[in-house]
């Protein structure tokens, strides 16, 4: 015994000196006749060390020279290994077998460890519920680490089937004492499981149990998933503490994904340098894709300070080897850019980058834009040629936008058939908006003179282009207001602490019909300045009234009067650039970072879409008209707005006083336009055509513009507005014959898009109940005097 001995420790000690030849030799000396315990003891470690030298096969003699009859635990180990060296040459089913030859018996950790790989096995194989079954065998008696890696593999698998609640139970089941490296997984998962849920606060638990002594990655990853659940919250300060939290030394990955988010808030909260200093400082060794997706940020506010040729530095930075769906975002971007400057050949060029193989979508994004750009160099044929390419596969929404371009340039073409053609691929189904004007230009074609038809088109083009001046997307109009009672606030909210228990029960915000409002002229401004009578439409119109003025006393006397008593309401202060539809339409803008916050979750958020839903909506500044003397004025915000912002400075407002200013004017010279037009059309040579029908089709053409121009008496109010216009059988309109409403519902939900609620002074009771709905930065008393007459 003491030479068996005395071989053990000159075995030892060739193996510190890192002579394993020498080793293996040595412990080759010992014979099942010596001692069998020890013969199992030599085997087994000559098997590990064949093993580390790459030697399998002789490993996995080693090994099964351990018979369990010289030492059970020696055996379960040796089998172990076994089942370990085989599955790592792919021989998943031998392995398998070694792994079940260890029973509990020969060595409960052992035992553990063999079930756990057999788990992991059989889940590979697709074999869920027999995986499941050998986690389960393992008891935390048995090993702690083990029984903690298992519950989280339960936890792992019951989740890919969709039993999340049993999922929870297992992650639950891990303690910090099993495995602190476990533990911090678990509870990342419990955390993105809560935040599937909705249940955020929970959620933001689950993501603070994780520290950076349990597993400096998962700690990472933690942070990044409770900066992006603050944010939702609308703590953005304390969001950007948790990025902040993440080191480069935690998780490279991790610490670049908290970099783009810091970048991110810091632009949403309108500190755009900052963010661009950060966008700068995430490197390609970090992470490719994710310098690529900083990179893509990086242009984007570069071009919103209107840094073009930085912003196009930024978006050729990116390669197809970082990220294939990056790049071709970027060189979308890139030739945007480069037609917004009239660098039309490089901007095709960028277009021609994008392939069908590398999105379908954003090759379509990319054949509009190409499209659009060849129209701009007079090359009618190619920009048919590219509109053609986008399929309704690729694209539906885009698809029927293409059709609308078709009809117009077949129609400036004279080819009236293939005009028609396009603008009958519209289905009512695919746009409402698009429909509907469809529909109008298709009564224009059938006007036979061609004089006409122009004229019409030319109004049709004037009322595309103010709008496109009225759509508000200025930096310095980021946050818009809505008057509104308490109550139907409340019923806007999910309520998690509603005593009934259905938290996630919440009604959708809603465009009324234009039949309820309280302007006796509305709709009859924008006839009385063109010189041209009112006509009843086909079409109903829905509308959501919003304003620049956040806080105002003269909004709260008239709007949002709870029991129809002055100053009960409550101001909400939306996320424009959340809330309402940002792209633009002629060149489609795509800022990735919106989508960025939602994929860094490591979840895969689907926006809900369901059908009687109306999709997100632009707004629109109203036009401000006195009939009588023709003077016209946008809404806009006051002067004053800006002297309390204590970011904003004169240059500010002097550059939106200025963009107001040459707005104004060109919407004055196209209004103008358009009364040219119509003199045209109703001209004594258009006297034989049907002079009510010309007046239809022209009302039908101005419809869009209606019902944002308003009479200069309520220009005080600076309204702005969401506009949706709809033919009468369209099944998103709801109908209440009971309080005998009519209206569509949005899809875009309200608590996740509030910047801040004013409660007037008569909604102050309602303060606290408030603050624990939105959180306490988000409520604020109005700082209006008004005194309430009982």
């Amino acid at each position: 015994m003491n030479d068996i001995k005395q071989k053990f420790e000159e075995a030892k000690h060739f193996f510190d000196k890192g002579d394993l030849d020498k080793v293996v030799a040595i412990l080759s000396t010992i014979s099942q006749e010596d001692d069998v315990k020890q013969y199992a003891r030599a085997q087994l470690n000559i098997g590990i060390i064949l093993g580390k030298q790459g030697k399998v096969d002789e490993a996995i003699v080693a090994y099964r020279n351990v018979n369990r009859e010289d030492s059970v635990e020696s055996y379960a180990r040796a089998q172990l290994n076994i089942g370990i060296t085989l599955g790592e040459q792919g021989k998943v089913d031998e392995a398998l077998v070694a792994y079940r030859n260890v029973n509990r018996e020969d060595s409960a950790e052992q035992y553990a460890k063999a079930q756990l790989n057999i788990g992991i096995i059989l889940g590979k194989q697709g074999k869920v519920d027999e995986a499941i079954v050998a986690y389960r065998n393992v008891n935390r008696e048995d090993s702690v680490e083990s029984y903690a890696r298992a519950q989280l593999n339960i936890g792992i698998t019951l989740g890919e089937q969709g039993k999340v609640d049993e999922a929870l139970v297992a992650y639950r089941n891990v303690n910090r004492e099993d495995s602190a490296e476990q533990y911090a997984k678990a509870q990342l998962n419990i955390g993105i499981i809560l935040g599937e849920q909705g249940k955020i606060d929970e959620e933001i638990e689950a993501y603070y149990n994780v520290t950076r002594e349990d597993s400096a990655e998962q700690y990472a990853i933690a942070q990044v998933n409770l900066g992006i659940a603050l944010g939702k919250q609308g703590k953005v300060d304390q969001a950007l503490v948790a990025y902040r939290n993440v080191n480069r030394e935690d998780s490279a990955e991790a610490y670049v994904r908290a970099q783009l988010n810091v970048g991110i808030t810091l632009e949403k909260k309108g500190k755009v340098d900052e963010a661009i200093v950060v966008y700068r400082n995430v490197t390609r060794e970090g992470s490719a894709e994710q310098y690529a997706i900083a990179q893509v940020n990086l242009g984007i506010a570069l071009g919103k300070q209107g840094k073009v040729d930085e912003a196009i530095v930024a978006y050729r930075n990116v390669n197809r080897e970082d990220s294939a769906e990056v790049y071709v975002r970027a060189q979308i971007n890139l030739g945007i850019t480069l037609g917004e400057q009239g660098k039309f050949d490089e901007a095709i060029a960028a277009f021609n980058n994008v392939s069908r193989e590398d999105s379908t979508e954003l090759y379509a994004i990319a054949q509009v834009n190409l499209g659009i750009t060849l129209r701009k160099q007079g090359r009618g044929d190619e920009a048919i040629v590219a509109y053609r390419n986008v399929n309704r596969e690729d694209s539906a929404k885009l698809y029927v936008k293409v059709q609308f371009l078709l009809g117009l340039i077949f129609e400036s073409q004279d080819k009236l058939d293939e005009a028609r053609d396009a603008f009958n691929n519209i289905r009512l189904s695919d746009s409402v908006e698009l429909y509907t004007k469809a529909q109008v230009y298709l009564k224009v074609l059938n006007i036979g003179k061609k004089e006409i038809r122009i004229s019409l088109f030319n109004i049709h083009r004037c009322i595309d282009d103010i709008s496109s001046l009225l759509r508000i997307n200025n930096p310095s109009e980021v946050h818009i207001a809505h008057y509104t009672r308490p109550s139907t606030l409340f019923k806007l909210l999910p309520n998690e602490f509603s005593k009934d228990g259905k938290k996630d029960i919440f009604s959708r915000f809603r465009l009324s019909s234009i039949n309820g409002v309280n302007d006796p002229t509305e709709g009859k401004i924008l006839f009385q300045y063109l010189g041209i009578n009112e006509l009843e439409d086909s079409y109903i119109t829905f509308i959501s009234c919003f304003t620049f003025n956040h806080d105002s006393l003269n909004q709260f006397r008239l709007y949002g009067k709870e029991n129809n008593k002055e100053v009960t309401g409550v101001s909400v202060v939306f996320d424009g650039s959340l809330f309402f539809e940002q792209s633009l339409e002629k060149f489609i803008a795509l800022d990735y970072s919106s989508k960025l916050l939602k994929e860094l979750n490591y979840l895969q958020e689907d926006i809900e879409k369901e059908k009687r839903l109306v999709d997100k909506l632009p707004l629109y500044r109203c036009i401000y008209i006195d009939p009588e003397s023709a003077y016209i004025s946008l809404a806009r915000r006051e002067d004053i707005t800006f002297y309390r912002e204590k970011a904003t400075n004169q240059k500010d407002l002097k550059r939106y006083n200025k963009q107001l200013s040459e707005s104004n004017k060109e919407v004055t010279n196209l209004l103008k336009e358009i009364k040219s037009c119509i003199d045209i059309v109703l001209s004594k040579k258009a006297n034989k055509l049907n002079r009510n029908e010309l007046l239809e089709v022209i009302s039908e053409i101005i419809l869009p513009l209606r019902y944002l121009v308003k009479h200069v008496a309520f220009k005080e109010e600076q309204e702005c507005r969401m506009v949706y216009i709809s033919p009468l059988d369209n099944p998103k309109i709801i109908l209440d014959t009971e309080y005998n409403q009519t209206y569509v519902e949005y899809a875009v939900p309200v608590k996740e898009n509030i910047h801040r609620v004013y409660l007037s002074q008569g909604a102050n009771i309602y303060k606290e109940s408030f603050r624990i709905l939105l959180g306490e930065n988000k409520v604020k008393s109005s700082s209006n005097p008004f005194r309430n007459k009982d």
